[in-house]
C-alpha cells in the first residue's frame, strides 16, 4: 500500500486498536491535525512554497482483519499490477482523508474513481430485485 501512495502517508501500519472499521488515518505525535491542516491552507497571506510543511505527515493504520483488507491483499498477492488493485488503495486512503477530517488532494480523481469502481461493481454483479 505505501508503494502505492507514495508520498502521501509517512506511513501505512497495521493496527490492533482498530475493531469495525477497514482504516483510519492519524497524525505523527507533534503534527497537525485535520482541523489546524485546514485552518493554516486557509491563511490569507500563505505561499506555494508553505504548503509542504503546512500539511501534516499522515499515518494510515489498517485492520489486517477486515474483509475488505482480506480481499485487497489476495487480489495483490495474485497479480501485483492490478489496476483495480491501485484504484482500491487509492480510494482507500481518499475515504480515509474524507472520514477522518482531512481534505482530497484532487476531488475530480476521486469522483471519477468512484465511479470507475462502481461501473466495475454494476457490470460484474447486475441488480436483482424490485
Amino acid at each position: 500500500m505505501k508503494d502505492i501512495l507514495g508520498d502521501k502517508v509517512e506511513k501505512v501500519v497495521v493496527s490492533d486498536r482498530i475493531v469495525d472499521s477497514s482504516y483510519c488515518m492519524v497524525t505523527v505525535e507533534y503534527g497537525w491535525n485535520a482541523n489546524m491542516e485546514r485552518i493554516m491552507k486557509a491563511q490569507a497571506l500563505r505561499d506555494n512554497s508553505m504548503s509542504s510543511y503546512m500539511s501534516s505527515k499522515k499515518i494510515m493504520e489498517i485492520n489486517p482483519d477486515n474483509e475488505i483488507m482480506e480481499e485487497l491483499r489476495k487480489r495483490a498477492k495474485a497479480d501485483k499490477n492490478d489496476k483495480s488493485v491501485k484504484d482500491l488503495v487509492l480510494l482507500l486512503f481518499e475515504t480515509t482523508l474524507l472520514t477522518s477530517g482531512f481534505s482530497f488532494y484532487d476531488p475530480n480523481t476521486f469522483t471519477v474513481r468512484i465511479h470507475r469502481m462502481l461501473k466495475l461493481g454494476v457490470i460484474s454483479q447486475p441488480c436483482i430485485g424490485p
